[in-house]
């Protein structure tokens, strides 16, 4: 018997079936959608109203507050407008003469009568009170040192005879003789940080009130 030639039956490969893209998301339904979109719209209602009533009250407390100032500014006038005349007319000195300890007094007065409000208007607080903070601070903080200074023999030291003189120092006694009055005050009283900060401070305002532009202050 012979070979049969006849192939044999190959098994055809089936491809795997075509899958269906991935479904769509799950889509809130309308309803919802809507609902989300009211309790954001109830939110920002709620915010704006807060914010509102919020401001509401700080402008009912600003109004307030400007009305028990002008009758604090009528209060106040007649000592203002007397103080303002004589800070013009007078300057600070190291000494403090009986008329700077007056000057510091009508200072405290009319700045304790400012004080009653705590929204006053920036113009009632006029430049004055730079003035007003030289002369307080040599009549307070300062009054110490000096006396120490005055009863000590460095009294005799000349840049401290200099600036105890009365009346204003001038510029080129204040430039040539600041560093020194500085040191004396270090080595001689009872001084701390915040004393000799606070020192600096007045030294530079009045420089700039007698227009001192060339004295330095480290």
């Amino acid at each position: 018997m012979g070979i049969s030639k006849t192939r044999p039956k190959q098994k055809l490969l089936q491809a795997p079936p075509i899958l269906d893209p991935d479904p769509a998301p799950f889509a809130p339904n309308s309803s919802e959608t809507r609902t989300g979109k009211y309790f954001i719209y109830a939110f920002i209602i709620l915010s704006i109203f807060i914010n509102g009533a919020s401001n509401y009250a700080w402008f009912s407390t600003f109004y307030e507050c400007s009305k028990a100032e002008e009758i604090v500014q009528r209060m106040c006038a007649p000592k203002l407008e007397r103080l303002e005349l004589l800070i013009e007319s007078t300057v600070p000195e190291f000494a403090m003469t009986p008329i700077g300890r007056d000057m510091a007094r009508k200072c405290a007065e009319v700045e304790e009568c400012l004080g009653a409000v705590q929204c006053s208007q920036p113009e009632l607080r006029s430049d004055f009170l730079q003035k007003c903070s030289i002369f307080q601070f040599f009549h307070t903080e300062f009054a110490t040192c000096r006396d120490v200074l005055q009863k000590s023999s460095k009294i005799r030291e000349n840049c401290v005879k200099k600036l105890f003189a009365t009346g204003p120092i001038s510029c080129d006694v204040l430039n040539e003789h600041l560093e020194c009055y500085r040191t004396k005050i270090e080595e001689n009283c009872d001084t701390d940080a915040v004393f000799m900060y606070h020192f600096d401070i007045h030294m530079y305002n009045y420089a700039q009130i007698m227009n001192c532009t060339e004295v330095e202050l480290d």
